[in-house]
């Protein structure tokens, strides 16, 4: 019998997935987990206890945020059932309602900043564009394209982008219509009707009220008329005089309607608004007019003016999501492509497919900058890559950063980075999350699980702090992670006078609330009627959820990596802690959770160290060396763990 000392001196691998536990060769065993629950990785190796969160405000519905940070307004703004629902200064400022996406919609919005303005984007609803106005108040309005002439109200001509749906060999033939108008010459002038007939029935009812374009000329479809034997044909308002009255195979319709899709991802680029794909044709990228965001006139291709082209391939790109870099990067479904060309002009722009994962074509999770690498998450749902441009290759490459914890990467619905803690955050489908410590310079992707009594649903930076939208038992509510909190959902009340009796208290029946009176700890108290009665008077009365901090130690021996054989039994002898600031640790070392005996004032500021005696013979995976738990809010830092065990074999 030989004895072992293993000393765990980083979690920088963070929580490992056990379909790696056969790679004892891999260094993740020497800076990694079995599990790592409520807390988070330092940068320099050390665990800590995740802050708590604090209700900013309740509201009626959302599954998405957006930070509104400009000049001097800084709203967060929440994505519900038909509606927006404006918080500022912890308070529902304002509900933008009449939006015309439901809250099972929101997960396919995609969100960007025109100018001053929000832009967003669904495929079944005609963009809308949110304004903040002087009064700071929001209004909200379906996206108008630029019109050809601003100087003349009869023109009602659009620069909007047009696409050609219909196959290529289908011609349409004008013919006018002098029963209905004196002036039925549709080359002489705007504003003349005419009978629009396709060489084949291709026209419905869902034409009606758009725009389409023969040889380059705009027609307004105000009805359909039913031809004998089947088909339609359309009649169309002439917005300018026709080149000719001879059919023709040059005709295009506007790109985005009811019929065809609307834009299913945006964004700014080289200071032009791109829209990226329809229904229809969800391969398709349309670029404004330089300076001008809702201005894509082709005109005669000039430097600034808009570009429209298909990315095609040898399959299907369906783009999913957009983001502005040292090129355009399009996301799609079956590959990553980079849109090249500085300035990038009708001529000069470079398309070019860099990487084949493709992204989740059932919603929109935006990609997110960390330190110049776009990370985004890959069509399986359980990869979350970095794209990233490397010298070596001179090329883009999309590396998987979740091979180490996939089991962790699970169904995600919303990403934040928080660039202060360095901590990279998913939210999953099944309400909790994932918190990633990422620093790139050191090498470093530590993962671990986030729980708390509720179900988080989605997640942003505002203000410097990470925000998230959590369902409770209390309802929907914002909450502000809160470093100098220790439970979650914290809310606080204050009366004018101190007292024992607690009344309003509704929304908290039924739940175990940890209660503090006037700084005063009192323990957890189930609540169990809307009055709350307190053992002593108090003016300010505080409620939170306690949640529990899990670390669990990988197996000594197939965690070793030192030559032990993987199945060899092992007893642990002693486990040694080195702590910064803790409180109330809870340690298995195989006799069940224990009260750590600190023997010192709890929560110094100072690092100590602990030793306890361990008990029991292990083998393999079957049970962790060690366990620490801390259940009650306190402060909890681990610095690093030493496994002193005694080996057969």
């Amino acid at each position: 019998m030989s004895k072992i000392n293993i000393t765990k001196t980083s979690f920088t691998s963070g929580e490992i997935d056990p379909a790696l536990y056969g790679r004892i060769d891999l260094r993740a065993y020497d800076d990694g987990a079995a599990k790592l629950a409520n807390v988070l990785v330092q940068r320099t190796g050390g665990i800590t206890r995740r802050p708590g969160t604090a209700v900013v405000a309740d509201v009626p519905s959302g599954a998405r945020l957006f930070s509104y940070d400009h000049r001097e307004a800084h709203d967060l703004l929440v994505f519900g059932d038909h509606a927006v629902h404006v918080l500022s200064n912890n308070t529902v400022r304002q509900t933008i309602s009449d939006a015309p996406w439901s809250v099972n919609d929101v997960n396919q919005i995609d969100i960007t900043l025109v100018n001053e303005h929000i832009l967003v984007c669904h495929p079944d609803y005609r963009p809308r564009l949110l304004k903040r106005e002087n009064n700071l108040l929001w209004s909200q309005q379906a996206v108008d394209f630029a019109p050809a002439r601003p100087d003349d109200d009869d023109d009602d001509r659009t620069l909007q982008p047009f696409v050609r749906y219909a196959p290529a060999h289908i011609a349409l033939q004008p013919y006018r219509m002098p029963d209905i108008q004196a002036q039925s010459d549709p080359t002489a002038a705007r504003g003349v009707f005419v009978r629009l007939v396709s060489s084949e029935p291709i026209f419905t009812d869902q034409y009606l009220y758009t725009t389409i374009r023969i040889k380059g000329r705009q027609l307004y479809v105000t009805q359909l008329e039913t031809v004998l034997g089947g088909g339609a044909n359309l009649i169309a308002q002439a917005l300018e005089p026709l080149v000719d009255e001879d059919a023709t195979v040059f005709w295009d319709e506007q790109a985005f309607s009811s019929m065809h899709g609307f834009p299913i991802a945006a964004a700014i680029h080289q200071n032009r608004l791109v829209f990226g794909g329809t229904r229809s044709v969800p391969d398709y990228l349309w670029f404004s007019k330089s300076g001008r965001p809702f201005d894509f006139d082709l005109a005669d291709g000039e430097d600034d003016a808009a570009i429209a082209f298909r990315i095609g391939a040898e399959r299907r790109h369906a783009i999913r999501q957009m983001f502005s870099g040292r090129v355009l990067q399009v996301f799609t479904t079956a590959g990553e492509w980079t849109i090249g060309g500085f300035p990038l002009t009708p001529r000069n722009a470079r398309v070019e497919l860099q990487t084949r994962v493709g992204s989740l074509a059932d919603r929109q999770v935006a990609p997110v900058d960390v330190d110049g690498a776009t990370l985004f998450v890959g069509a399986t749902g359980r990869d979350l890559r970095e794209f990233l441009f490397t010298e070596t290759e001179q090329a883009y490459q999309a590396a998987d950063i979740a091979i180490l914890s996939r089991h962790l990467m699970r169904d995600p619905v919303d990403m934040a980075f928080d660039q202060a803690r360095r901590v990279f955050w998913i939210v999953r489908g099944d309400g909790r999350a994932c918190a990633v410590t990422i620093d790139r310079n050191s090498n470093i992707v530590a993962w671990t699980l986030q729980e708390t009594r509720g179900s988080v649903r989605a997640v942003t930076i505002h203000n410097g702090a990470l925000h998230l939208l959590v369902q409770r038992a209390t309802g929907l509510a914002v909450e502000r992670f809160d470093d100098g909190l220790l439970v979650d959902a914290h809310r606080r009340r204050s009366a004018a006078a101190p007292k024992t009796e607690w009344e309003g208290l509704d929304a908290f029946v039924g739940e175990r609330w940890l209660v503090t009176a006037d700084g005063v700890a009192l323990g957890e108290f189930e609540i169990e009627q809307p009055t709350l009665s307190l053992p002593v008077a108090a003016s300010e009365l505080e409620l939170g959820l306690a949640f529990t901090s899990e670390v669990e130690g990988l197996p000594v021996v197939s965690g070793s990596g030192r030559g032990v054989a993987t199945d060899a039994p092992y007893r642990p002898v002693r486990i040694g802690l080195r702590l910064g600031p803790t409180d109330t640790l809870l340690l298995d070392t195989g006799d069940g959770a224990r009260p750590v005996a600190f023997g010192r004032t709890a929560g110094m500021n100072d690092v100590f160290d602990v030793s306890v005696r361990a008990r029991g013979w292990r083998r393999g995976t079957a049970e962790p060396p060690w366990r620490l738990g801390q259940a009650a809010p306190g402060p909890f830092k681990l610095l690093s763990v030493t496994v002193e065990a005694k080996v057969n074999g």
